[in-house]
C-alpha cells in the first residue's frame, strides 16, 4: 500500500512547489501518492465503521484536494505537502459534527477527532451537556485508553464566558473551551508499518466515547 515513495514525493514537492514541476511528475504522483492513499483511506474507513456505525460511505470522496486555495493566503505555493481525509458524518466540508481526521505530511503525520469548529448554537449545547453531565464528561476524559492515546481535549478557549453560563465553569474548566478536539502525532516510519491501519483505528476508537458525548450534546 503506502511506501516510502509516498513521503519522498511529498518532500520533493515541498522543495519544488510549482505547477511546472508537478505537471512533469504527475504520473509519479498518481502511482506513488494518489492511488495508494485512496486505498489506505478506504481500508481505514472500513476499520472505523467496526466501532462507529455512523461513519460510512465512499471515503475517497472525503479526501481533501492537494491543490491549495491560495485566494486569501500569503503563501502562494499551489500545492499542499500533505494528504488528508475527514471521516465525518456529512462529508469533508462538515467542520462541526464530531468525526475523525487523518493527515500525512512530508515531515509528520497525525490523527485527530472531536468537534473542531462548532457553531455558537452547538457550542452552547456542548457546554450545557458538560454542565449537566460533568461527572460523565470528566470520566470519559480520565479513561486510561483516552489519556494514554491523546492526553486531553485540546482547543481554543474563551477568556470571558457569557454571564448566563459563567457559573457553569465552577464545576468544569472545560466550559471555557470553544473547540473540543483530540489528536496524536506519528512519525512517518510508524505510518509505513504494516499494522498502521489497525493501530490508527485502535487509537481512533479511544476517542469514540468523547465523540459520542459531543454528538449527543449537539442533537439534544
Amino acid at each position: 500500500m503506502l511506501t516510502n515513495n509516498f513521503f519522498t514525493f511529498l518532500k520533493d514537492l515541498s522543495k519544488n512547489n510549482n505547477k511546472d514541476w508537478f505537471d512533469i511528475h504527475r504520473q509519479r504522483y498518481e502511482v506513488d501518492v494518489k492511488k495508494p492513499f485512496e486505498l489506505f483511506v478506504q481500508e481505514l474507513g472500513n476499520a472505523l465503521g467496526h466501532f462507529d456505525g455512523e461513519i460510512q460511505g465512499d471515503f475517497k470522496k472525503n479526501i481533501f484536494r492537494i491543490n491549495k486555495d491560495i485566494r486569501f493566503s500569503k503563501d502562494k505555493a499551489p500545492y499542499k505537502n500533505n494528504r488528508s481525509v475527514a471521516y465525518s458524518l456529512n462529508g469533508k466540508k462538515d467542520h462541526e459534527d464530531p468525526g475523525y481526521y487523518l493527515e500525512m505530511g512530508a515531515d509528520k503525520s497525525y490523527i485527530a477527532g472531536g468537534a473542531w469548529c462548532p457553531s455558537p448554537e452547538k457550542l452552547y449545547k456542548i457546554r450545557s451537556e458538560i454542565y449537566y453531565n460533568t461527572d460523565e464528561f470528566h470520566q470519559i476524559l480520565s479513561d486510561k485508553k483516552f489519556k494514554n492515546t491523546f492526553g486531553d481535549i485540546q482547543g481554543e478557549r474563551s477568556k470571558i464566558l457569557p454571564k448566563d453560563i459563567k457559573n457553569w465553569a465552577a464545576d468544569s474548566d472545560y466550559i471555557y473551551n470553544k473547540q473540543f478536539y483530540f489528536w496524536r502525532e506519528f512519525d512517518n516510519k510508524e505510518v509505513l508499518q504494516k499494522d498502521f491501519i489497525k493501530k490508527a483505528a485502535t487509537c481512533f476508537s479511544h476517542g469514540y466515547e468523547i465523540n459520542q458525548f459531543l454528538r449527543r450534546a449537539m442533537r439534544d
